[in-house]
């Protein structure tokens, strides 16, 4: 009797000892499923980020900030904001018609006693037979700068603006007469001015010297000044 009761708690233990083994199994198998999932799941995390990455990367240019410099005058402390062309949605054209514009209006306006002769040519070449008929006849009458002023004084000329009104243009300006040396002449406030012009490109012939000075061939058709009335 005692033999059998022996035997059945042998078995009894056995099968306690394989339930555990078998239970300790199951864990290490559950833990290494774990495992597993969790390390796809952190690849899956990086290849995610990466993507990411990459993503906003090729984004950027479409939120490109575009950098401008301040400029300011030493002497008047007015400040300009210097764009690109890109920035400040110009077209090509208009960046070549204002700077065309300015130019003229700076030769024709300004004045200086030793570069009188070249200004007046360079003037010259973009004038019209009509304007420069006009030109001319100003520079041989008596009022003439070159005549009034000679050497004792200077005409410097600041554009402020440029702007269109169809297919002319108006161009806002500043005439500053400045002594030099020990001219008696005194110097007088700002004069601020309008000119209104006229203007095309033309593609005649030209010799090289002429294209060096007017390499796309502008042309005043109409020049007319008035001074700004203060509003």
């Amino acid at each position: 009797m005692q033999k059998e009761q022996k035997k059945r708690i042998g078995k009894e233990v056995d099968q306690m000892i394989r339930m555990a083994l078998g239970f300790e199994k199951t864990l290490v198998d559950i833990a290494q499923q774990n495992a597993s999932t969790w390390k796809r799941v952190g690849i899956g995390g990086l290849v995610i980020a990466g993507l990411s990455v990459v993503a906003v990367t090729s984004l950027t240019p479409l939120k490109e900030a575009f950098p401008f410099v301040i400029e300011v005058d030493k002497t008047t402390g007015e400040t300009n904001i210097v764009t690109t062309i890109k920035n400040k949605q110009m077209t090509y054209d208009e960046v070549i018609n204002r700077h065309w514009l300015r130019q003229y209006v700076m030769f024709r306006e300004g004045y200086n006693w030793n570069t009188v002769q070249a200004t007046y040519d360079t003037t010259k070449l973009f004038n019209s037979p009509e304007v420069q008929a006009k030109y001319r006849a100003f520079y041989e009458s008596p009022t003439a700068p070159h005549k009034v002023l000679k050497q004792n004084a200077e005409v410097l000329v600041k554009v402020t603006n440029i702007s269109f009104v169809g297919d002319m243009a108006q161009v806002r300006f500043e005439k500053r007469l400045v002594p030099v040396g020990n001219s008696e002449i005194k110097p007088a406030p700002p004069q601020k001015m309008i000119a209104t012009i006229a203007f095309e490109f033309k593609t005649t012939p030209m010799t090289e010297a002429v294209r060096d000075i007017n390499p796309l061939g502008f042309q005043v058709l109409s020049y007319n000044v008035t001074e700004e009335v203060a509003q």
